[in-house]
């Protein structure tokens, strides 16, 4: 657990000035995340035009090694799943 904390953090510390905000949602942060069978969901409101899969490749790979995909989901400011995150995920950027 410790790993991905690390790489969560890793994430979090590449976003600033490139998006508005940005969450982990969904079952990582509920604390029922399955290695194999879940996935990591991260909600970006971004702030500029990145490939944002480029960007985090090396964390990509790294949850990819943990058996937890990444699922970068990007939002504009009035979407629902943003009120979501903004209610039950944990803000990392």
């Amino acid at each position: 657990m410790e790993e991905l904390r690390e790489i969560i953090e890793r994430i979090g510390r590449k976003l600033p000035g490139l998006v508005k905000e940005a969450y982990l949602v969904g079952s990582l942060v509920e604390g029922c995340a399955i290695p194999g069978e879940s996935d990591v969901d991260i909600v970006i409101v971004p702030l500029k035009k990145v490939d944002y899969f480029s960007l985090l490749d090396e964390e990509i790979e790294d949850l990819l090694d943990a058996g937890l995909p990444p699922d970068i989901i990007i939002v504009d400011e009035s979407s629902e799943l943003l009120s979501e995150a903004r209610r039950r995920g944990v803000k990392i950027a």
